[in-house]
């Protein structure tokens, strides 16, 4: 145990920050907050592309359900129907319950993070 505190206490004293140490700690944290920002605005943009890709879905199935009802749901139960119906309903319910839990859980702040921190 006393080995294991003498070392530690030898490699604080190895390192001594200079100047120029500081100065890229500094820059490093500017571009850490550049990288924030820009996550933010991605991160908007892919939420809204995720939402527009589930109300295409969501309209595509409007839009083809009489088809399916006219010609599906008379028939006779085939490994083809049954596939086609898990496909159909099931990749419907997990758009819409990924697009909920991605919008409702997680919502997009008015303002990011770091546009508050900067303004503080």
């Amino acid at each position: 145990m006393n080995n294991l505190y003498k070392e530690s206490n030898m490699i604080n004293l190895m390192y001594k920050p200079t100047p120029t140490t500081r100065i890229m700690n500094a820059s490093s944290i500017i571009a850490e907050f550049q990288q924030l920002e820009q996550y933010d605005v991605y991160d908007t943009i892919v939420r809204r592309l995720g939402v527009s890709a589930a109300v295409l879905y969501v309209w595509d199935f409007v839009l083809t359900f009489r088809e399916e009802v006219d010609i599906l749901w008379g028939t006779k139960w085939t490994t083809s129907r049954i596939l086609f119906f898990i496909n159909r309903y099931f990749g419907l319910a997990v758009i819409i319950a990924s697009t909920f839990f991605d919008v409702y859980t997680n919502p997009a702040a008015p303002m990011s993070c770091v546009h508050k921190l900067r303004h503080h």
